[in-house]
């Protein structure tokens, strides 16, 4: 059993809109100060650089989700002692954008890990991609012994049969 693993899910566009609007400051910046306009437009490709992810120790039963940039670290711990469960469930989403010309609709497909025990569940971590969070299922199923219930494997499943 390794002691730590390491899912990493890769750059975020948690920033997107951020990035944008703090490099189009620094362009306005550029007839000001053009040392302040460099540094501002930096920083937001510094946004554009942030890679998000998922470690988790087994021997310590914690589980770390971060985002990070250039190796510093920065996130939330969460306690794996208290959970005996696990369930991994699709969430999907869509938002309809009004404006003059035809509606745009955007629609959102994550996969949600979810900790519980009789009493609480919490949301450790929300998966843009099944095989990670499959991934992550099967380390908290087979390496901490979680009863699991992945809801995603079992729609697949009833898809295959009803072909």
């Amino acid at each position: 059993m390794k002691q730590k693993i390491n899912i990493r899910e890769g750059y975020s566009l948690h920033f997107l809109i951020h990035a944008f609007f703090v490099m189009v400051a620094g362009i306005l910046l550029f007839k000001l100060n053009i040392l302040l306009a460099i540094g501002v437009i930096i920083i937001g490709i510094m946004l554009l650089l942030v890679k998000t992810g998922l470690e988790i120790s087994c021997q310590k039963k914690y589980a770390f989700a971060y985002r990070s940039i250039f190796g510093f670290r920065v996130g939330r711990k969460n306690s794996l002692k208290t959970y005996d469960q696990v369930r991994l469930k699709r969430v999907s989403s869509s938002t309809e954008m009004q404006s003059r010309g035809p509606a745009n609709v955007i629609k959102t497909k994550v996969f949600l890990i979810q900790l519980m025990n009789d009493d609480s569940s919490v949301n450790l971590y929300e998966f843009g991609k099944y095989k990670q969070a499959q991934q992550v299922f099967n380390i908290l199923v087979n390496q901490l012994s979680y009863k699991g219930i992945d809801e995603e494997a079992e729609l697949r499943a009833f898809g295959e049969w009803v072909k």
